[in-house]
């Protein structure tokens, strides 16, 4: 869960969260070390040079450190998945959360959470288990179809937690996005900027 293939190796896809940690760790290296002077036998590697080459030493015990967290932050996870996945307002929580993990980039991490392990539930349809949202979806959505009962007892839950409200926020951001540019515009821009 979270996880990938980087270059033949498995490991935590943090994408815009190990983004954001980098640069934090690169700005933090660079403000404290960018005018550091070695001996005239390392001379060549002072000042700036030296950040590069000290990002890596200090990435290396972060990049140690990350799946410990992850691992704390993923069990977190589950642990309010009994909240989630409530009636009436469990979609809504979900939905919330995952807004709010977007600018991290960890949104990816709750959905997959939700839609393949028992954070998401776990569904009997005809004598057998289905782990997660997804599963469930896919067997009465392309096996079993609108007949078979367990659409009506599955299907508007299942539904409500994939891309919940995604369209209604897809759908007008763009023009917001316009609107907010044409209404910031100084007046002799307007015109230009309405195009």
């Amino acid at each position: 869960m979270g996880q990938g293939m980087v270059l033949g190796v498995q490991t935590l896809k943090i994408e815009a969260l190990g983004g954001i940690i980098a640069g934090l760790l690169a700005a933090k290296i660079t403000d404290r070390f960018y005018r550091l002077q070695l001996p005239l036998a390392f001379a060549f590697f002072s000042g700036k040079k030296s950040v590069a080459i000290l990002a890596i030493a200090f990435a290396i015990p972060v990049g140690l450190i990350i799946p410990f967290i992850w691992d704390l932050f993923t069990a977190g996870m589950r642990a309010v998945s009994t909240i989630m996945m409530a009636p009436d307002i469990g979609a809504g929580i979900y939905m919330t959360l995952n807004r709010l993990l977007i600018p991290f980039g960890l949104h990816h991490v709750l959905s997959s959470t939700v839609r393949f392990t028992a954070a998401g539930g776990t569904y009997l349809i005809d004598g057998q288990t289905y782990v997660g949202i997804l599963p469930a979806m896919n067997k009465i959505l392309f096996e079993l179809g609108p007949s078979h009962p367990a659409w009506q007892e599955y299907m508007p839950t299942l539904t409500s937690y994939l891309a919940s409200s995604q369209m209604l926020t897809t759908l007008f951001r763009v023009p917001a996005i316009g609107l907010a540019m044409y209404h910031m515009a100084y007046f002799k821009n307007k015109k230009f900027a309405k195009g």
